[in-house]
């Protein structure tokens, strides 16, 4: 399952990133995600450790507690391997961003045109496909999501 966690310090613009993420991911034939979203990037600094069980970060970087950049930080204390994602309205921080390994950075007034090549992007990352595979059992055929296979023995 992939795992997804949104933080930004604006209601709006939280669920707006959500939805807009859904759509992206629904178009792609990705089904199996879960996304969280975040009010308060302490909060989300909170879960130290648990913070591996997101495969992607998306974090505004102008935000009240911790900015973005204090957070990716953090999170880098924990885990090496998440994507990072980083949306503002301001193109001052990217270079600055890009220490913490980012994945992405997009700006918040062309999030919706720039979302579907960084979703492409984070795909291919975590190489992700979606699609199906019918099998044949004792009890049946049987069509299971390739996304939702963990192992598979022959």
């Amino acid at each position: 399952m992939l795992k997804i966690a949104i933080c930004d310090d604006e209601d709006f613009f939280l669920e707006k990133m959500k939805t807009a993420v859904e759509i992206e991911l629904n178009k792609l034939g990705i089904n199996n995600f879960a996304i969280e979203t975040y009010l308060s990037s302490r909060k989300l600094a909170g879960l130290n450790e648990n913070i591996s069980k997101y495969n992607v970060i998306f974090l505004d970087i102008n935000m009240q507690e911790l900015t973005g950049l204090e957070l990716a930080k953090h999170i880098r204390k924990y885990d090496d391997d998440v994507l990072i994602v980083f949306v503002t309205a301001f193109i001052d921080y990217s270079i600055e961003g890009y220490k913490y390994g980012v994945a992405d950075y997009l700006l918040k007034d062309t999030f919706a045109k720039t979302l579907p090549e960084c979703i492409r992007t984070i795909i291919k990352r975590l190489k992700l496909k979606a699609g199906t595979i019918t099998m044949d059992f004792l009890e049946g055929r049987e069509t299971l999501n390739t996304s939702q296979i963990l192992y598979f023995e022959q």
